[in-house]
């Protein structure tokens, strides 16, 4: 409402001469060590700086990724200093975020059954 979203303008033609429907397409390689990747809405990055998310990311990389959603979104809410609503932390804006950790496998199962490991590790980023 009384704005553009931009997600969903990706790939649909008719949207107009001030937004390219066209998105912007490359492919990285995944670290030897493995990556995170996080897509998360304005309600983390307006409270979080990207690099104390990467940080706690790191701290947490022996978490599963949902636990360290969770731990980023409860950081968020607190530093956005939440209101309480009979006795729950409300955030003041949407606080969204999805966690991915990607993972090279060295298992010789994967290797010879075709697994993680022997695609080259590398993934696609769409912007």
């Amino acid at each position: 409402p009384g704005g553009v979203a931009q997600a969903r303008s990706v790939g649909d033609a008719d949207v107009g001469d001030y937004i390219l429907a066209r998105p912007y397409v490359r492919s990285l390689c995944v670290p030897t060590g493995g990556c995170d990747v996080v897509v998360a809405s304005d309600g983390i990055w307006d409270a979080l700086y990207s690099s104390a998310v990467a940080s706690s990311l790191r701290s947490m990389r022996r978490q599963s990724a949902s636990l360290a959603a969770t731990a980023i979104i409860d950081r968020a809410i607190n530093q956005r200093h939440a209101y309480d609503c009979h006795g729950y932390l409300q955030p003041r804006d949407d606080t969204t975020i999805l966690v991915m950790r990607i993972r090279r496998s060295n298992s010789a199962a994967d290797v010879a059954g075709g697994g993680a490991s022997s695609g080259g590790g590398c993934g696609c980023v769409v912007s």
